[in-house]
C-alpha cells in the first residue's frame, strides 16, 4: 500500500492511496495540475475511484475538472452531501454510499463511518488492502472523536487524522471572529493538535506503523508548532509525518 498525500490543509485536501495497479482518490479539493505534479500525470487512468468525505469546497472544488478529464471515474458521496451541491457533482459519474456499506474497489475493501463536522454530511474511511494485508484509517474533518471513530482508529496501521488548530494559535489569532474561533474548536468543527495526538497517545503510538497529521490549517497551526508538541509528548518523532499543505514531494510518500 502506498499512501499520496498530494494536498492538505484548510485551503485544499486529496490523497490518493494506490495497491497493486490500482489506486482510490479521497477527496478532490485542489486543481488537476496540483494532482498530476504530485501524482504523476501517467497514474491518473490507475485512479479507479473518488471518495468524497464531505461536501465544503476544499474538499470537492477540484471535481469538475476531474470528472471532465475522467468522465467514467464512479465518484462515491454520500446523498446529503450532493444534494449540498448538486451542480458540482453534475458532470460526475456519482455514486451512493452509506455508513453501513462496505465498498469493494480492486483490492481495496472501504468501510465508511462518520465525523462530526457541519456539514451537511462528513465519513471518514478505514480501507483496508487485501493484497498487502495493511489498513488505513482516514480521519479527516471531525469536532471530536466518538467511540465508532476510535474503533476504526484502534485497527489501523497506517492513522490519517486532521490537526486542524494549535489552540493557543487559534485563541490569539486577530482575524477571526470569536463566533468563528467557536464554530472551529466546537463538537462539530475541527480536530485541534492536542486532540489528535490524545487519541494517538490512548491507542498507543506503538500500535501504528505510520501516523499523517494533516488538514493543517496555514492561519492557526503550524508544522513547527505540531512537531514541538510531539516532542513534547512522545519523545521523539516516532511514526509522525506530517502532510503538506500544497502538495508534496515524493520524499513524503508513504509504502507499507
Amino acid at each position: 500500500m502506498q499512501v499520496f498525500p498530494i494536498a492538505s490543509s484548510s485551503d485544499g485536501n486529496c490523497t490518493v492511496v494506490r495497491s497493486n495497479g490500482t489506486s482510490i482518490m479521497i477527496d478532490c479539493g485542489v486543481s488537476l495540475r496540483t494532482i498530476t505534479d504530485v501524482f504523476g500525470r501517467d497514474h491518473l487512468r490507475s485512479i479507479a475511484a473518488l471518495l468524497v468525505t464531505h461536501e465544503h469546497s476544499d474538499h470537492v472544488k477540484g471535481i469538475p475538472v476531474l470528472a471532465r478529464r475522467l468522465p467514467d471515474l464512479p465518484v462515491y458521496v454520500h446523498e446529503k452531501s450532493f444534494r449540498a451541491r448538486k451542480a458540482l457533482f453534475s458532470g460526475a459519474n456519482r455514486k451512493k454510499f452509506d455508513s453501513a456499506e462496505l465498498l469493494e474497489i480492486g483490492s481495496f475493501q472501504v468501510s465508511p463511518f462518520p465525523t462530526h463536522h457541519d456539514a451537511q454530511s462528513s465519513h471518514g474511511f478505514s480501507i483496508y488492502d487485501t493484497h498487502s494485508g495493511k489498513k488505513l484509517c482516514y480521519i479527516p474533518d471531525t469536532g471530536h472523536v466518538c467511540s465508532v471513530i476510535k474503533g476504526h482508529a484502534t485497527e489501523a496501521d497506517i492513522l490519517f487524522i486532521e490537526c486542524d488548530y494549535d489552540e493557543k494559535m487559534l485563541a490569539d489569532y486577530p482575524h477571526y471572529p470569536d463566533e468563528l474561533k467557536s464554530r472551529i474548536s466546537g463538537p462539530h468543527g475541527h480536530l485541534s493538535n492536542r486532540d489528535a495526538l490524545d487519541l494517538v497517545e490512548e491507542i498507543g503510538i506503538n500500535r501504528f506503523q505510520k501516523v499523517v497529521l494533516t488538514h493543517l490549517s496555514p492561519r492557526t497551526n503550524s508544522p513547527d508548532v505540531l512537531m514541538r508538541s510531539i516532542l513534547k509528548r512522545f519523545g521523539s518523532q516516532h511514526c509522525f509525518e506530517i502532510a503538506g499543505r500544497t502538495g508534496v514531494n515524493t520524499t513524503n510518500r508513504l509504502a507499507l
